[in-house]
Order: structure tokens, then sequence, then C-alpha cells
């Protein structure tokens, strides 16, 4: 059984700091899973973090979806008529190879909630928040019943931690510019890269040295 700790009300605070950001993922690292309490109708008593698994392939596959189609107002295809667009059809094929880490949010129960990931890419083969070879990109999603009510801060957490205590030394992540997500990534420290057709690049650093990086606006 993995320990799982509590954590109490969710930060309050704007982490516009490197630093600020490492002393928070420090202390995400002392447990394997979080469980938080919630009183919100579709909420549940504890909120368990853990590694992907091989049968989550499903699950990741239909948290892209969420990411991708987040307007909850807006049409959308079919999951699997969206998943086969090449751009999106390849995010997280062969899911597995070296390098990929995922954390899964479950409601204690093995209900899925949400998702987060990680991947690295080239330059020849690369999504659009791509920034160099060593800067895996996140993507996140969450059930839309079960958003802003801390299960993306979670899940944020768990993955930038896991990722330095790997040795990675900084994420990036494309957002839409409108998407409100991106208040949350900016709270945990990302900064803007470039943009680009209304799409944002963002990044942490999660070392103690920040890259010298030009950051461009097309």
């Amino acid at each position: 059984m993995p320990r799982v700790c509590e954590v109490g009300a969710p930060v309050q605070s704007d982490l516009s700091t490197s630093a600020e950001l490492l002393q928070l993922i420090r202390l995400s690292l002392r447990c394997d899973a979080r469980r938080m309490r919630s009183t919100h109708k579709n909420w549940v008593k504890t909120l368990v973090i853990r590694r992907t698994r091989p049968e989550d392939a499903g699950f990741l596959r239909e948290m892209l979806f969420e990411a991708t189609y987040w307007r909850v107002a807006s049409a959308r295809p079919s999951i699997d008529e969206a998943l086969a667009r090449p751009e999106l059809a390849k995010v997280l094929e062969g899911w597995g190879r070296q390098g990929d880490l995922g954390m899964v949010a479950t409601d204690g129960q093995g209900e899925h909630i949400g998702a987060a990931w990680l991947r690295s890419w080239t330059r020849e083969n690369h999504l659009s928040g791509f920034v160099d070879e060593r800067t895996p990109e996140l993507g996140i999603g969450v059930r839309k019943e079960f958003r802003r009510h801390g299960v993306g801060t979670a899940l944020l957490l768990a993955v930038l931690g896991r990722a330095r205590e790997n040795g990675v030394p900084r994420v990036s992540l494309s957002v839409e510019i409108e998407n409100v997500a991106r208040l949350l990534y900016e709270r945990f420290g990302f900064h803007l890269h470039s943009v680009a057709l209304g799409v944002a690049t963002l990044v942490v650093q999660l070392d103690d040295v920040a890259p010298e990086t030009e950051r461009s606006t097309e």
C-alpha cells in the first residue's frame, strides 16, 4: 500500500518564483498519493493520486479529449473522431515508452477523475508546446464535473514533483490563451515562452538554474 498523506486547504499564495515552486514540490514528494476533503456534491471523501498503469491507457485518451475540448458549452465530436486527428493521435501513441510519466487521480474507490502526463519530443516530431528535447511537455485533463475543486492542483503537484525527482530540468505546456486553466499554471510558476495563433507555450523551471532562452511572440 502506498503511503497516503492528507492535504489541507488549497494553496492560496501565488508561486511567482522557482524557489517557491521547488519548496512546494519537495513537500509533495513526501507521499506517493494524496487525499483531500471536500463537500462538493460531485466530490468524494478522498482523492488519491497514483502513477499510471498499463490499463489506464484508455482513460488517458479520455482525459486528452477533455483537455482538448475543454469548452463545456461547445459541441463536441465523438472521442474516436477527435483523437483520430493526426495532431492528437500521436500525443499518447505507444504510451509507456522511455521517459513517459503519468499520474492518475481516483476517488479512492477506483473511479477515475483526472490525469496528468509528461512526454518528451524531438525537433522532428513534436507537439505545439515543444521547447527542446530536454523539456517534456505536460498534458492534464479532469472530468468536467470535478473541475475547480483541487484535482488539477493535486495532479500538477504530483507530476511536477515526480519529474524533478527524476532529474527533469523544466517542463513546458501549450494552452489556449482564453482557457482559465492558464491561471492555474501561472500560479505554479509557469511563465510565457511564446504565443502563436492564440495558443501560449508556457515553461516552468524545476532545477535551481534558470536557462538562458529567448522568449518570442509570433
